[in-house]
C-alpha cells in the first residue's frame, strides 16, 4: 500500500499512518505521499510534477520520486 494525501500537520492522519503501519508493516511502504497541489495541478496539466515551476513542487517531486525509487529497487528494475 502506498499512502497517500498524508497530511502531516494533521494528528489523525498521523495516527492512521501509524496505525496502518503498525498494522501491516509488511504491506505499507516505509514512506507516504503527502497531499500536495503541485500534485494535482500536475495530473490536470497531464505532466510530471517536476515540470511544474513551483517551490512547492521541489517536495512533491522528491516524494514521487521516491516512491518510483523504491518500486524500482523492489522490482529489480535498471534505470
Amino acid at each position: 500500500m502506498v499512502p497517500n494525501k498524508v497530511d502531516a500537520r494533521k494528528p489523525r492522519h498521523v495516527a492512521n499512518l501509524a496505525a496502518l503501519q503498525q498494522a501491516y508493516p509488511q504491506l505499507v511502504l516505509p514512506f507516504s505521499v503527502g497531499a500536495r497541489d503541485s500534485i494535482a495541478q500536475a495530473l490536470g496539466e497531464q505532466m510530471p510534477v517536476w515540470k511544474i515551476k513551483k517551490t512547492a513542487a521541489r517536495k512533491a517531486t522528491q516524494e514521487v520520486r521516491g516512491l518510483a525509487d523504491y518500486v524500482f529497487t523492489k522490482m529489480e528494475i535498471a534505470q
